[in-house]
């Protein structure tokens, strides 16, 4: 049967096992970095992407599915999503070159063999690969807008009949949210700009590109950031 968009945040809590069981993943993969502040780091992440939006997303991951994973960083969520299934071959790739080699030695340490990663510039990137799903998380906001929407046009040729672009980024609504991203965006990075889009423009853009079906909605956190998933599908054919 066809697994159907989920159009709103509000999503069935797992069963316990099964919760605890994605739990114990995660922190499989937090415990194979040697660094102390990166593990830190990784379950301040996993605290903020935590396991239900993680199965949102995981709802649009077939079993099978071959996954590219656009500015992946330590390779957290690819990680994941190949440690939830061994049939799931999930490619990753990130400007930064320490978090890849970290990324692989952990991909080692895990000895898993269906999660590769790679380093390259998002800006420098062309699909040379077809993929069921393209994901990228809090990047697009930090490229270029036409490196954005490159990427998108780009991902839309590459994805499969029937595959999917999952994005999540930032919303420029409510405004005093974005102004708290902006400060944060500017205190970590900041001789980077950003660029950001309200989803109705993600939509359009997407729609645009070629996709049969794109959708939205926002994703609640306990910091003020105004996050939202943009999930859009090609048409089957």
């Amino acid at each position: 049967m066809e697994k159907k968009f989920l159009r709103s945040s509000t999503y069935q809590i797992n069963p316990a096992d099964l919760r605890r069981r994605k739990l114990d993943a995660q922190r499989t993969i937090i415990n194979a970095y040697h660094n102390a502040l990166i593990r830190w780091y990784c379950r301040f992440r996993f605290h903020i992407i935590n396991v239900d939006f993680l199965d949102t997303l995981e709802q649009h991951l077939a079993e099978d599915a071959h996954v590219l994973d656009i500015g992946c960083g330590f390779g957290l969520f690819a990680l994941y999503y190949a440690i939830q299934s061994p049939a799931r071959k999930v490619v990753g790739f990130d400007l930064s070159e320490p978090r890849i080699k970290e990324a692989q030695l952990v991909t080692q340490k895990l000895g898993l063999d269906n999660v590769t990663f790679f380093c390259q510039d998002a800006g420098e990137y062309r699909f040379n690969a077809t993929f069921d799903a393209v994901v990228t998380l809090d990047l697009l906001h930090h490229v270029a807008a036409e490196v954005a929407e490159r990427l998108i046009q780009q991902a839309y040729e590459a994805l499969t009949p029937g595959g999917t672009l999952i994005v999540k980024d930032v919303n420029t609504r409510p405004v005093h949210k974005l102004y708290f991203t902006y400060a944060l965006d500017k205190a970590m990075m900041p001789r980077s700009p950003v660029h950001y889009r309200s989803d109705l423009a993600w939509k359009q853009l997407m729609l645009s590109a070629g996709f049969a079906e794109v959708f939205s909605y926002p994703l609640n956190d306990y910091l003020p950031y105004p996050h939202m998933l943009i999930v859009a599908r090609k048409a089957k054919g």
